[in-house]
């Protein structure tokens, strides 16, 4: 996994005159530096970190990718320390490296338009991915990846209307992706529509049989329409596919909440907890639950708990943890 270069000079030989001659010579000319690596280097640090990403070594990956932006500064250098910055979860860093990509690129490029929108919204500013986002499916429409990612962004920002736009989009250009069913179905339910969004999830759940969150998602919309037994049905076939899931037995504890059985409720929580620690609508009925068995100080602490917690966006985990980022390579 070491690079050495090859390309460095050997030391320069002491001259006759001794070590004094040659202090004076560095004093007056400077160290000698190393001539720009040749193509060859560039494209061994190139493999390098990419293999480094394939490896899951994010860090590793970002060493080589820093060292050939310093040799080769061109837009692909650039474009692969940001997206090596994506996956070791440095976004800011990410948005640097890629803005100085898109203004090094000749012209506009899809794939970092998609790199670039996805480290401004793990940034939080899923204004600035609208726009990037947004000029990037108009230059390439129907371009599904963009259009998911696109939808995210204006969830992000709080248009569901905008989202669902875009997710319908995606979603009839390519029928088959259950992330666009999922995410249509989350901006659907936004907007109140829980039919169409009924339908989103369960077609998303169909369609992605080992993803558990088109079932929770599912069972939270049964629910809004008071269908509590196909809304515990539907939790407990995410729980099925992921056993332990806060999600799935956050709303099943909701559910017991909401028929006055706060005792089984509050089980419900505590298990969602043990694989969630900080899930803050766990955390936050279980203070409710324990305030109705009148264990106050217990209720206490589970709120001591959840003050202590990051308030979230509408994409947070408390919601999904599904997200459509995609990162590709040029």
């Amino acid at each position: 996994g070491l690079l050495t270069d090859r390309a460095a000079p050997a030391p320069p030989r002491r001259g006759p005159a001794g070590v004094g001659a040659g202090l004076l010579l560095l004093a007056l000319f400077g160290a000698p530096t190393a001539p720009p690596a040749p193509a060859q280097d560039a494209r061994e640090l190139l493999r390098a970190g990419r293999r480094w990403l394939d490896a899951g070594n994010a860090e590793a990956a970002l060493r080589s990718f820093r060292r050939l932006a310093e040799v080769r500064p061109d837009s692909r250098s650039h474009y692969y320390l940001g997206v090596a910055y994506l996956h070791a979860g440095r976004p800011t860093d990410a948005v640097a490296a890629l803005r100085r990509a898109e203004a090094l690129a000749p012209g506009p490029n899809r794939a970092l338009s998609l790199s670039l929108g996805t480290a401004l919204l793990r940034s939080d500013d899923p204004e600035g991915a609208v726009s990037v986002l947004g000029d990037a499916a108009r230059r390439h429409p129907g371009e599904v990846e963009l259009l998911l990612q696109l939808g995210h962004a204006h969830y992000r920002s709080l248009d569901a209307e905008q989202a669902r736009a875009a997710l319908l989009g995606a979603r009839g250009a390519d029928p088959g992706n259950p992330r666009a069913h999922f995410h249509l179905g989350l901006a659907e339910s936004a907007l109140g529509d829980l039919a169409a969004a009924e339908a989103s999830f369960r077609e998303a759940a169909r369609l992605a049989p080992g993803d558990p969150e088109a079932r929770v998602a599912l069972g939270r919309t049964l629910a809004r329409q008071g269908r509590a037994e196909e809304s515990r049905s539907a939790y407990g076939a995410a729980l099925r596919v992921r056993p332990g899931s806060a999600a799935a037995l956050t709303g099943l504890g909701m559910l017991d909440l909401a028929a006055g059985d706060a005792e089984d409720a509050a089980e419900r929580f505590r298990a969602a907890l043990l694989s969630e620690p900080e899930h803050r609508q766990a955390l936050y009925n279980l203070g409710a639950a324990l305030r109705r068995l009148g264990r106050t100080a217990e209720a206490e602490e589970a709120q001591r708990r959840f003050d202590a917690t990051e308030p979230a966006g509408p994409a947070s985990a408390s919601r999904s943890r599904a997200r459509p980022d995609g990162v590709r390579r040029r």
